[in-house]
């Protein structure tokens, strides 16, 4: 189990997804900024709660340090 942050755009519905508390490491958004949204956990093998499976979230933060949603 690993917990990621999930962070909102401040001007529309995107989400991210990272392993960084701070969203230091997320590219900068088109026409806004990244808020905090909530902390969540993330399972291998398991279905997924933001609508991807957690093994495609978990494979994108370790690849290019976060997941778009």
């Amino acid at each position: 189990m690993a917990t990621y942050y999930i962070f909102k755009a401040s001007t529309d519905s995107a989400l991210m997804v990272t392993a960084d508390k701070t969203g230091a490491n997320l590219p900068k958004h088109q026409s806004g900024s990244w808020e905090f949204f909530r902390e969540c956990d993330f399972n291998n093998g398991a279905k997924g709660n933001i609508g991807a499976s957690d093994d495609e979230v978990i494979d994108a933060v370790l690849g290019v340090g976060y997941y778009k949603c």
